[in-house]
């Protein structure tokens, strides 16, 4: 397979993908080499008799952070409208923007990307 190199503006995308939640579980992605990475946790919670649509971040540890989505069950989708700064690896700063679509009752699906690079 050829190497594949995609950037935007200032950034290279390290990661690209959708993944559809497994049974209501949470969905892990880790960005870096083994002994530097960056693990983000997606979980997902629709509160019953709830719309509002929020966001919470926890860091676990120094190299995880966990964000919990609630009520993102729209099929037209929810997520962020800018790049999110995570982190660093590797001595360049981290971003990643998503989107979540959902229905009442259903596994979530969420596009993620994440970037690496510099914006000062």
């Amino acid at each position: 397979m050829e190497h594949v190199e995609i950037k935007s503006g200032p950034v290279e995308v390290v990661g690209s993908g959708t993944v559809i939640a497994f049974s209501g579980n949470p969905i892990e992605i880790t960005i870096g080499s083994a002994d530097d990475s960056i693990k983000v946790i997606f979980a997902f919670l629709d509160e019953e008799g709830k719309t509002d649509v929020r966001v919470e971040a926890k860091l676990l540890d120094n190299k995880t952070l966990k964000i919990t989505l609630f009520n993102h069950r729209t099929p037209l989708g929810v997520g962020s409208s800018e790049p999110i700064p995570i982190g660093t690896a590797a001595g360049l700063r981290l971003y990643m923007n998503y989107r979540v679509f959902g229905f009442p009752g259903g596994d979530k699906t969420i596009h993620y990307t994440f970037y690496r690079g510099g914006i000062d």
